[in-house]
């Protein structure tokens, strides 16, 4: 519940009481969510990793397009593949757009459905799974997000289906000291590198 009070000033000295109060109580949301998966994660330095874009909530999904927007400093993403779920109907699939730019720290993907027939998908499913690669070194603990921008979902016939977005965090841990392979444990590896 969201309370909210309008003042009026009535007097010569700037006084004021509220001329009106209302509040309005917000029932769940009608909203189709894309979020990052998991929404935080904790890697190793020089590790590679995956994350999904997953999608909730949706009725006849036709198409989607959206930027992932990161800092390259500390994470690299090495691929992108779009999975099975807006095909899962059987609406033929037409990706039209998959970038990855590490030096701006950004991927576009862009993907539709032709057709009237069959309706597209309902429900949860996965989007995209990326991977990337942490950076090689940190020099203390490092968190650094993963941003949806620029996110669009449609039916299959064009019609803009609300959205919300739920961006991911990625911790990235320093080696220990004198944990040359990165494992997380110092042994009889990293004396031999």
């Amino acid at each position: 519940e969201y309370c909210y009070e309008v003042s009026a000033v009535y007097s010569l000295c700037g006084e004021s009481d509220p001329s009106n109060e209302d509040c309005v109580v917000f029932e769940g949301s009608n909203l189709t969510v894309v979020a990052i998966n998991p929404n935080e994660q904790t890697v190793s330095t020089n590790e590679t990793f995956t994350t999904t874009v997953e999608i909730a909530d949706v009725n006849n999904l036709g198409s989607f397009e959206l930027e992932l927007s990161y800092d390259p400093d500390y994470i690299q993403a090495s691929s992108v593949t779009l999975e099975d779920f807006l095909g899962s109907t059987g609406r033929t699939v037409f990706p039209m757009v998959n970038t990855i730019n590490n030096t701006s720290g950004l991927i576009e993907f862009a993907v539709t459905t032709m057709g009237a027939t069959p309706p597209g998908a309902d429900g949860d499913g996965i989007l995209l799974t990326v991977e990337w690669v942490a950076a090689a070194s940190v020099d203390d603990e490092v968190n650094t997000d993963i941003l949806i921008q620029n996110l669009q979902v449609t039916e299959p016939d064009g019609t803009v289906i609300p959205t919300s977005s739920e961006d991911g965090t990625v911790i990235i841990s320093p080696c220990y000291s004198r944990d040359f392979d990165c494992d997380c444990d110092v042994d009889i590896v990293d004396i031999t590198m």
